[in-house]
């Protein structure tokens, strides 16, 4: 999997996408693209512009993992919810992984106070722990911090998506902003990541 540095390079320097363009020539769409990572290629003659303006080398610009990393949602029979599949394929080795998200009101759980310990206050507690015995742990841990962001990212998108659900089928109406406390056990034991965001009830 690769990736353009470019967000960090322009964070790291207090740059903006119109402040490139201004200083190379090179569109904002392309740069929009690069920095988003939504780019389906890029010209060898963008990225010696881009480094020479960064004053980096091809190998800063770009962050590398050997693995290719796809998500899917999919619905659980056994588990009668979506859960988020994770391929991660290395070569022409492939691992899937499996992770469902469970949503509690009741600070009071006993899950819920081990998990989000100190974390008083929130309106909703979401785990997003992997089902079965593979998890994406050993992997997550290898990844440059970038790919990470992009990891748990992908993992926030799916928390959102499976709140909305759980707040629709309650039939919660609430115009104030309520509180989620979400943490992803990528293997329940040493790679959490915990987050704490405003959460606006449709």
């Amino acid at each position: 999997m690769l990736k353009s540095n470019l967000a960090v390079l322009m964070a790291e320097r207090g740059l903006k996408i119109a402040d490139v363009f201004r200083e190379t020539g090179i569109s904002k769409t392309t740069l929009m693209a690069l920095s988003d990572n939504k780019s389906q290629g890029v010209q060898f003659e963008t990225i010696d512009k881009l480094c020479n303006f960064f004053g980096v080398t091809p190998d800063s610009f770009f962050v590398f993992s050997k693995y290719m990393l796809n998500y899917d949602i999919v619905y659980s029979e056994s588990l009668n919810t979506d859960v988020l599949i994770v391929s991660a394929i290395s070569g022409n080795i492939k691992q899937i992984f499996e992770y469902a998200c469970s949503i509690y009101i009741d600070r009071g759980d006993e899950i819920i106070s081990r998990v989000f310990s100190g974390a008083d206050g929130l309106d909703y507690y979401v785990s997003i722990d992997c089902e079965g015995n593979a998890d994406i742990g050993t992997i997550y841990k290898e990844l440059p911090p970038m790919l990470k962001k992009d990891v748990d990212n992908k993992f926030y998108e799916f928390c959102l998506k499976e709140l909305d659900k759980f707040v629709g089928k309650n039939g919660v109406k609430n115009s104030k902003t309520t509180r989620v406390g979400m943490v992803i056990n990528y293997d329940d034991y040493y790679t959490k990541v915990v987050r704490e965001f405003d959460y606006s009830i449709k």
